[in-house]
């Protein structure tokens, strides 16, 4: 399959943030257009889970903005394609 062919590697130690974001994902909201991750949202999903260091935290917020990202561009690339 061609989409198997660019799977990127996945660290180990990369896999919670990817979980993050898997979860956070879930959480955004669909109208016209897909919505951004909110910073509510990521805020909320630390606290749940006890994720109390400041640097950790900071750091979880901007993976997940970045994932984001590149999931929101995907995204748009995807929709303009259909036009």
């Amino acid at each position: 399959m061609p989409v198997l062919d660019k799977k990127p590697e996945l660290f180990e130690d990369l896999w919670t943030f990817w979980h993050a974001f898997f979860d956070l994902h879930r959480t955004r909201t669909v109208g016209m257009s897909v919505d951004p991750i909110q910073p509510t949202n990521v805020l909320a999903w630390l606290d749940i889970r006890g994720v109390r260091w400041p640097m950790l935290r900071q750091q979880y917020y901007e993976l997940v903005a970045a994932m984001d990202a590149a999931f929101l561009a995907w995204n748009r690339e995807q929709q303009d394609a259909k036009k």
